[in-house]
């Protein structure tokens, strides 16, 4: 071994011990780091496990919240409860609850459309009598024709123009073997608060959520009723077919029109004497027959902006108002024999009642369907004349102990009815003395 390798040996051997001796000096501090680290990672895993432990306690309670039993909330616009549950023989009543109030309810109704199936036909269409003051609407559709279905109402004596502004809506129960029928009646109305919707007896109301609202539907065999909410109106469908759960659907869906649909106004209204039918023994079976006759209004023009009804400028001689009923707004919201703006008044030998209606109404009265003939069970009925008043058509008919007198202006038809002793000419003087009048009633009046 040469001298330089023994030093490089040397050298080596010095560098080794000094190396352990450096890495036995760190010792210490090396295991202190690590145990800091350690504590470290504990404290995190710990943080960690609350964490964890906290996250699945509010899970839990989360869950738990969800699927306990909770009341049902309550719509927050107008909706129907029950209010008459169903005994035997009785039928189901609700209520429109959160309904809108009478102040609220802007007139005119929103008009929306039923789109019939294929092969009815509309026989009536609450577009033609609409006004800026509609409160209710009713649209009826038949698979007979519009002809058919008025001839085949009166041969059967089922009402055209029965009460509460019923013409051609009733279904009437009298049914011929040789007519096969079905008929759609779509009502509308404002959802006002406390007003009430009754389904026919048999039927059992379906409570069936829709959109927003609730929809109650069934049938009783016969017809299925349809009854349901949207936005401040109050819908119904009737009819004679029977409807499962997908066709009502359909129907209140895919079958209506919610875009609102404006009047049919024509230029001005025209009396008109209704076609005849011979009846005989409808009511009175073996009895003497007679023949109905309907007398009416028709038309719908668009109303002014300042509305007076016709009324006496002073109570006739010996004859002070009684009553007055109705406002602009009950008036000529929806034409009506019996319920447009009436003035009455008392005398020590009569009574005087004045109606006036807008648009296309029954006249006359509900007697005047049958007053045409010889006799019925023995009591001869007078014709129906064709009268003027102030250069305007009018009817007049004498019924006993009254006197009725119709008669049509621009916008208005106007009837005066005299209980007593008057004659043809009298009752046409007192006609001409009405002049359009403004009344006092308030909106809010409309109705009582």
């Amino acid at each position: 071994m040469t001298v330089f390798q023994g030093l490089a040996t040397k050298h080596n051997c010095d560098e080794k011990q000094e190396v352990k001796k450096m890495t036995i000096q760190t010792s210490p501090l090396r295991e202190q780091i690590l145990q800091k680290r350690k504590k470290r990672n504990r404290k995190i895993l710990l943080f960690l496990l609350m964490g964890a432990v906290f996250l699945a306690a509010v899970i839990t309670a989360v869950v738990l919240l969800v699927n306990q039993p909770k009341p049902e909330q309550q719509p927050t616009g107008p909706w129907l409860k029950e209010i008459r549950p169903t005994q035997a023989g009785g039928a189901y009543s609700y209520q429109v609850t959160g309904g809108i109030t009478a102040e609220q309810a802007q007139c005119p109704l929103p008009c929306y459309t039923f789109i019939p199936p294929a092969g009815y036909t509309q026989v009536l269409n609450a577009q033609e009598d609409a006004n800026a003051l509609s409160y209710h609407y009713t649209d009826l559709y038949s698979t007979l024709g519009k002809e058919d279905f008025v001839r085949w109402d009166c041969e059967n004596f089922a009402s055209i123009w029965g009460e509460d502004y019923q013409h051609w809506v009733e279904f009437g129960n009298v049914r011929s073997e040789e007519v096969q029928e079905d008929r759609i009646r779509f009502e509308q109305q404002f959802a006002m608060d406390g007003v009430t919707v009754d389904f026919e007896a048999g039927v059992t109301p379906t409570r069936w959520k829709l959109g927003d609202s609730t929809l109650y539907y069934g049938s009783n065999g016969e017809i299925t009723q349809i009854v349901w909410i949207y936005e401040n109106s109050l819908l119904s469908l009737t009819t004679t077919q029977i409807l499962d759960q997908g066709a009502v659907l359909d129907w209140v869906t895919n079958q209506m029109d919610y875009t609102q649909a404006q009047p049919i106004y024509t230029s001005s209204l025209t009396l008109v004497r209704g076609e005849s039918f011979q009846e005989y023994n409808a009511r009175n079976p073996g009895g003497e027959g007679y023949y109905i006759q309907s007398f009416r209004a028709e038309g719908n023009p668009k109303l002014p902006e300042d509305i007076a009804p016709y009324d006496f400028a002073v109570p006739p001689e010996g004859f002070s108002q009684t009553t007055q009923s109705g406002s602009e707004e009950e008036v000529f919201r929806t034409p009506d024999a019996l319920k447009g703006y009436t003035t009455r008044y008392r005398g020590e030998n009569g009574r005087i009642q004045i109606y006036n209606h807008a648009g296309s109404t029954p006249v006359l009265g509900l007697d005047s369907m049958a007053i045409q003939g010889e006799s019925f069970n023995g009591v001869a009925y007078q014709p129906v004349e064709d009268v003027t008043v102030n250069g305007q058509p009018g009817f007049y008919y004498q019924d006993g102990n009254t006197s009725k007198l119709a008669w049509i202006t621009d916008y208005l038809t106007v009837e005066l009815y005299y209980e007593g002793q008057i004659t043809k000419e009298e009752l046409l003087a007192l006609g001409e003395s009405l002049v359009p009048k403004p009344t006092e009633a308030q909106p809010d009046e409309a109705g009582q």
